[in-house]
């Protein structure tokens, strides 16, 4: 059997995201084409038991940006529900909005394999291991206010052009950066 003529399709990672709004539904009345926002990742279906009560974090049908099933922000455009924007602080730069994600510990599972890790190190060394989760949609926009309140701007280690995203990840392999590394899409 012939592949030809077939698609295939890639997978697109990122989470973090910040950039002006290029287009919205017909439905969306809050934001508007050329809005400076941020995008919480934390996609959810906004109608089960956990998104009416707010904790869209275990929503039952949630999906994270670059995870299993959505593609990700390392991309040019990127479609999400109005519910999962906030209005960017105007004392960061799009670079800065971008890199508001992160944590000085942070173990995070988009649904990919966990790596293993030596249990014996983890005790001996007495290192701590955290475990982290999504947020929900009033965290993020609490957040989001709390950034803009207090003037925060996140360490940015590194501006790199989306072309060069293996740059990136190798850079992040090999821990030879402190702070965020943020990919730029110019035009």
């Amino acid at each position: 059997m012939s592949n030809r003529g077939q698609m295939k399709c890639r997978f697109v990672y990122g989470s973090d995201g910040a950039g002006v709004i290029e287009a919205v539904g017909e439905h969306v009345q809050e934001w508007h084409k050329d809005d400076e926002v941020i995008i919480n990742a934390q996609i959810s279906c906004g109608q089960c038991q956990y998104c009416l009560t707010g904790d869209h974090a275990l929503c039952e049908k949630g999906q994270i940006l670059g995870g299993k099933s959505l593609p990700g922000t390392l991309a040019e455009f990127v479609k999400v529900p109005a519910r999962n924007l906030t209005r960017k602080p105007q004392h960061l730069t799009f670079h800065e909005a971008a890199a508001k994600g992160g944590r000085v510990i942070q173990f995070a599972y988009t649904g990919q394999s966990i790596p293993a890790f030596d249990v014996d190190m983890l005790m001996f060394k007495q290192l701590s291991l955290i475990g982290t989760g999504m947020n929900s949609d009033s965290e993020f926009v609490d957040a989001i206010r709390f950034f803009n309140e207090h003037k925060i701007v996140p360490i940015v280690s590194e501006i790199i052009p989306l072309e060069q995203v293996q740059q990136g990840f190798e850079r992040m392999k090999n821990s030879s950066q402190f702070g965020k590394i943020v990919l730029s899409i110019e035009e």
